[in-house]
């Protein structure tokens, strides 16, 4: 059985209480140790957990001052190692409103965040009274970071795409929510080795905004992402024979409508838009060959897209499965990120 993904995770970080000091001697204890966040590459939430089953992170405390030794030594600080892309708040039980205080995010190998101080050591301004740390609750949640964030509906092809397009293995079958957990690969490219990540989200259902299905779960993946790539299935889709069928545009509306209800300032990320599965013929109200140009390239221009809600870089024709139009689609994600980049 798949282990669930973990996202967020609270956590007690406990500051080293300060060493005290001598009186007699005029000696100093030692500071308390500090708890860390530091950004790796290579470690996941779920380990994290799994190295802290009770949640509770504590720092050293300081050695206390010696009639030998009047500088006390301070505490080791403990430093977790985090994802990269995490997001630190401290929260403060004792309010109703207003209670998450964003502390700061890592971003960058190597990078830390302080999530609990130490305690002063103890000297002449307390006593030589050592004093304890912090002791505060947070909350690490995760916003995946890569360069190419695809989006669709259930089924759309995401993770056929994605495994035809990078080294992923991402579980694929003919049925809805084959992807419950993000998934990322990396397109690498044998001219000159740049690697491109793309990750594979959950699919959107309607309402994902207001965190039906896996909602927020999704959307908040997708805020860090440079390129979207709006992945729909030419043919249409319905979720089950119970359902709605709604044609490739109804469900593009959708996706664009979840996402701005969501967080509006994603609708102006970067974006191309893929049609997939143009090797399959279906019986659907979408007969014949697609007119791209008629039906696609201004879409914004629609009715259902008023005051240019979204504007897609590029529109491509694929099929993920026979890999029909990738190589080109791959040229063209290098391209629109590098052009983007500078501009940005």
């Amino acid at each position: 059985m798949q282990k669930k993904f973990i996202d967020n995770l609270k956590i007690l970080a406990f500051g080293g209480t300060g060493g005290n000091g001598i009186l007699k001697y005029n000696g100093k204890g030692g500071k308390g140790g500090d708890v860390l966040a530091s950004a790796c590459s290579k470690t996941s939430l779920n380990l994290l957990a799994n190295n802290y089953p009770n949640k509770k992170i504590k720092a050293e405390p300081g050695d206390p001052s010696r009639m030998f030794e009047l500088q006390g030594k301070p505490g080791r600080n403990t430093i977790i190692h985090v994802p990269l892309g995490s997001s630190f708040y401290y929260i403060n039980d004792n309010k109703q409103t207003n209670k998450f205080k964003h502390l700061g995010d890592v971003n960058k190998i190597n990078e830390q965040i302080l999530l609990a101080k130490g305690g002063e050591p103890g000297f002449e301004h307390n006593l030589y009274n050592g004093q304890p740390g912090e002791c505060n609750k947070i909350l690490i949640e995760l916003k995946l970071l890569a360069d190419v964030g695809l989006v669709g509906l259930p089924n759309a092809g995401k993770s056929t795409l994605l495994k035809s397009l990078t080294n992923a293995h991402p579980k694929i079958a003919n049925y809805p929510f084959t992807t419950l957990t993000p998934q990322i690969g990396i397109l690498e490219y044998k001219s000159d080795f740049r690697k491109i990540s793309i990750a594979d989200l959950p699919g959107l259902i309607e309402g994902a905004s207001l965190n039906n299905g896996l909602g927020h779960s999704f959307l908040k993946h997708i805020e860090r992402t440079k390129l979207l790539l709006y992945l729909v299935d030419i043919h249409g889709f319905s979720l089950d024979i119970y359902s709605k069928y709604m044609t490739a545009i109804e469900t593009l509306q959708l996706l664009i409508k979840e996402i701005e209800l969501y967080n509006k300032a994603l609708l102006e990320k970067p974006s191309i838009l893929v049609l997939n599965k143009i090797d399959i013929n279906k019986d659907t109200d979408i007969k014949g060959p697609i007119n791209i140009n008629q039906k696609f390239t201004n879409i914004s221009s629609f009715d259902q897209f008023s005051n240019d809600r979204i504007k897609f870089h590029e529109i491509f024709e694929i099929s993920a499965k026979n890999k029909v139009g990738l190589q080109y689609l791959k040229q063209r994600i290098r391209v629109i990120l590098d052009d983007t980049s500078f501009q940005n």
